[in-house]
């Protein structure tokens, strides 16, 4: 369906890896940003630095998040810097760019260049699919941290949204003891009827001494030192949400608590998976858009 199409992938992790044996399946696939040309099939046109890219692609896929310093596309594997404008400057005003987390600086620059733009954070059903795997990786990254089995392990979940709610089916899915912090009665609400224990973030310090496991959501500072200081001292606490995070991890280092941040769980923890997810949203995409007909 979509053969007609040519994807160029500029910077990203193991997940844009994954994604670029995925749509190479389906349509012309080239990357730039990767020092390493074995991690790509001979399917897949690798350029070496962005002066190598002489085609402009219909699809320019940016990394989530897109930049990590506001001028340079994120490109973990590449020694070369891919300023966010260069990249940019190679679509022509017919290119969809997609990624996640766009500044108002870098959707700015796409509009000076015409460009339409998707950010992949901002769609509802890529939002879905990436909670499992962020879930499943915290999962992981707890089993990790602890030297303990999940069973009736007191975990509180800071939020209910997606990511939460998934974090949530996975751990009590092994036998965890859920408690759920929510702000509103709603999500305290359907937490109830999933069956966790439920307590208003107001309240939250009479759920932090009993908790061994605190996985943080909200993406607001809402567990300052004061807060922390009520944690066992063999807490465990993983920050999934992005910055700033709800968690103070420079005062739970000085109250000696194991907390770990957790951006981009998905490409460390199940890339692939990841991956899938990011292809199967920019396919829906472009049929939304009446493209990918040969």
């Amino acid at each position: 369906m979509f053969a007609n199409q040519t994807f160029l992938i500029a910077g990203g992790d193991s997940r844009a890896a994954a994604l670029a044996r995925q749509l190479s399946g389906i349509g012309r696939m080239a990357v730039v940003g990767f020092d390493c040309p074995e991690d790509f099939s001979g399917e897949i046109v690798w350029h070496p630095t962005l002066s190598d890219v002489k085609d402009s692609p219909d699809v320019l896929i940016l990394p989530i998040p897109v930049s990590r310093d506001g001028s340079t596309v994120w490109a973990p594997w590449s020694a070369e810097k891919l300023p966010v404008g260069h990249v940019l400057d190679l679509c022509r005003k017919d290119t969809l760019v997609v990624g996640g987390k766009f500044t108002p600086e870098i959707a700015g620059m796409c509009r000076e260049r015409e460009l339409t733009f998707t950010d992949l954070l901002e769609r509802e059903d890529f939002a879905v699919l990436n909670a499992l795997p962020t879930a499943e990786g915290a999962l992981e990254k707890v089993l990790e941290g602890l030297p303990v089995t999940i069973q009736r392990l007191p975990v509180l979940i800071t939020g209910y949204g997606k990511v939460a709610r998934l974090c949530h089916h996975v751990f009590a899915g092994v036998g965890a003891d859920v408690t759920v912090a929510a702000r509103s009665s709603r999500d305290l609400a359907w937490a109830e009827a999933y069956g966790a224990k439920a307590v208003s973030l107001s309240e939250i310090s009479t759920a932090l001494p009993g908790c061994r496991v605190l996985l943080n959501t909200v993406p607001a500072r809402i567990l300052g030192k004061e807060l922390l200081s009520l944690l066992p001292k063999d807490a465990f606490l993983l920050e999934l949400a992005s910055v700033p995070g709800g968690i103070d991890l420079e005062a739970a280092a000085e109250l000696s608590l194991q907390a770990t941040a957790a951006p981009g769980l998905p490409g460390q923890t199940a890339p692939e998976a990841a991956g899938a997810v990011i292809a199967k949203t920019i396919c829906r995409i472009l049929a939304e858009r009446g493209n990918g007909h040969d």
